[in-house]
């Protein structure tokens, strides 16, 4: 897989996408010490081929560039804003699902603080949630 690049609050992100002629969009949010190398099973699953697959490098993963305000950037409000606004400009107006593994896992469950509306998630691993969110407003 080779990268495309997004800028993100003047930081650029590494991310990869597969079948860009599909309408539904799974969104892969990688864990720690990871990159959207960890996700390359799933793009080579035929299982998934009538799905648009994106998935972004988090800040100072992979190919995307470290963070340069990592006191603001390297927690869970920070990166959920990061992937909020990936999603933003990667995914479109078309039906979408969110998928978070690991570190990944709490970013995705942050990232409903703000305005993202998936039609889906998955978590596998631990999360953290912020206030507000049990977890009978996630299901």
């Amino acid at each position: 897989m080779s990268p495309s690049f997004i800028t993100i609050h003047g930081l650029k992100l590494a991310y990869y996408t597969k079948q860009e002629e599909k309408t539904g969009t799974i969104f892969f949010v990688h864990g720690n010490s990871v990159s959207s190398y960890a996700w390359r099973k799933q793009f080579a699953s035929e299982l998934l081929n009538g799905w648009r697959l994106v998935a972004v490098d988090l800040p100072g993963h992979g190919a995307s560039a470290p963070s340069l305000s990592p006191e603001e950037d390297y927690n869970l409000p920070g990166l959920a804003r990061y992937m909020v606004e990936a999603v933003n400009q990667l995914v479109g107006d078309g039906p979408y699902l969110l998928v978070g593994v690991s570190l990944g896992a709490s970013v995705v469950a942050e990232m409903l603080a703000y305005a993202v509306r998936p039609n889906g998630i998955l978590l596998a691993g631990p999360s953290v949630v912020g206030d507000g969110f049990p977890p009978s407003r996630i299901i």
